[in-house]
């Protein structure tokens, strides 16, 4: 496994969602462990077509990381402003990929 060039590495940003967000995500019976780390729409699956298209003959270990390059194509924005504050999104459709 390439570990990242310092150059990429240095613009990643944590998607990790604070403390306060994991609260809010879920019902408060659900135990925080049980609350996602990470936002919903974050997390990608890779199956078999998607896998040989990236040359990965072998499956990595539960646990360990990758760097995940893509273009992106933006494929719907939006913005909307209520009492509540203002809301922003994007979609974007991975194009192109590599996993290093």
């Amino acid at each position: 496994m390439k570990t990242p060039s310092k150059q990429l590495s240095d613009k990643l940003t944590s998607m990790k969602l604070a403390k306060t967000s994991r609260m809010h995500s879920m019902p408060t019976e659900a135990v925080m462990s049980d609350r996602p780390e990470y936002p919903y729409g974050l997390n990608i699956s890779l199956e078999n077509d998607s896998l040989d298209k990236l040359s990965m003959k072998s499956l990595p270990d539960v646990g360990d990381e990758m760097t995940l390059i893509a273009k992106v194509k933006v494929v719907s924005v939006s913005s909307n402003e209520s009492e509540s504050g203002e809301r922003r999104s994007i979609s974007l459709q991975i194009t192109d990929m590599d996993l290093e």
